[in-house]
């Protein structure tokens, strides 16, 4: 059981960042694209942007994590 749950910390700390900074990140991107250059918002592409966005700035976040999570286990 103490190695099943080896690196559960890590991983749930990983998941948190992840989320966060998407979801932080995901409507400030859209917002911006909507407003400043006058996107429709519905659009499949402009949310395609404001996804491709997010998930840069989640990498970006997560990548102190993914390090210390690969050296952990």
């Amino acid at each position: 059981m103490q190695g099943f749950l080896k690196g559960l910390g890590i991983n749930v700390s990983r998941a948190v960042i992840v989320n966060a900074c998407e979801l932080a990140t995901y409507d400030t991107f859209k917002g911006i694209f909507v407003k400043n250059l006058n996107m429709d918002q519905d659009k499949l592409f402009t949310h395609f942007l404001a996804s491709t966005g997010a998930g840069f700035v989640a990498a970006v976040c997560s990548s102190p994590v993914d390090v210390i999570k690969t050296r952990f286990l």
